[in-house]
């Protein structure tokens, strides 16, 4: 599953997905906004610990950067008379 939202166009981007532990696959909500580079996830029922790629984040900051940007255009474009 994932969420995405954005309610005003001074909030960032939120972008929620829900993955499993790779060991007891029990379903987790990961914010986007905080899978960055040298931090990681732990397993709340099992403790499993998955460290977050650092290419892979800085590259899904960027895209979900740019993607907020779009989303603040087409925002403000509905806004403004």
């Amino acid at each position: 599953m994932l969420h995405l939202y954005l309610k005003t166009p001074k909030e960032s981007l939120a972008i929620e997905i829900r993955p499993r532990c790779p060991k007891c696959k029990k379903e987790f909500i990961l914010n986007l906004k905080n899978y960055l580079p040298g931090r990681f996830h732990a397993c709340y029922a099992c403790g499993t610990v998955t460290p977050f790629s650092a290419q892979l984040a800085e590259k899904l900051q960027k895209q979900m950067d740019d993607l907020g940007e779009s989303i603040r255009e087409i925002f403000e474009n509905f806004s403004s008379d």
